[in-house]
């Protein structure tokens, strides 16, 4: 993610983040943490309004809201990915710190830990294709574009498809 110039797939990731963050702060007895996040979110939030603002002055009214819905649907999803991850973090976390690491289960937990930053990477692209943006930030993106390199040999993008957790 470019620091001066975030995509808007970009931008709504972080607001999922930093929602959570600020969810989390609320049982911290130090309200600057709570603020530092609050206040990014705020920021956040107006870079994503001239985002909209500067494309919805392209488009009719229908379209805007049929985006709108997509947005939210994209949206919800990634709030949903952001959650799992955090309680994937969490649980690690609590076998990591036991006496005996029960190495299948943090071996479970990095392979739905991957397929969950995989499916984020790809609602973060539907909603940049929403407004016509089709950067790459992963680099294995690049490696993997081919479709022929699909698991099961369909040729489908993996990426596309719904996870089963």
């Amino acid at each position: 993610m470019s620091l001066l110039c975030p995509t808007p797939g970009e931008i709504a990731d972080r607001i999922a983040i930093v929602q959570l963050k600020i969810v989390a702060a609320l049982s911290i007895s130090d309200p600057k943490i709570r603020f530092r996040f609050e206040s990014e979110l705020l920021e956040l939030l107006g870079r994503q309004s001239e985002i909209q603002k500067s494309a919805d002055a392209l488009l009719s009214r229908k379209l805007v809201r049929e985006r709108l819905d997509s947005q939210r649907r994209i949206f919800v999803e990634m709030q949903s990915v952001h959650q799992k991850l955090w309680e994937l973090e969490d649980q690690r976390r609590d076998l990591m710190s036991r006496v005996y690491i029960e190495v299948l289960e943090v071996s479970n937990n990095a392979v739905l830990t991957t397929k969950l930053n995989d499916h984020r990477q790809s609602l973060i692209r539907q909603m940049n294709a929403l407004y016509d943006v089709h950067e790459v930030e992963k680099l294995y993106e690049y490696r993997n574009s081919d479709s022929s390199n699909a698991a099961d040999g369909s040729g489908a993008d993996k990426d596309t498809a719904p996870i089963g957790l």
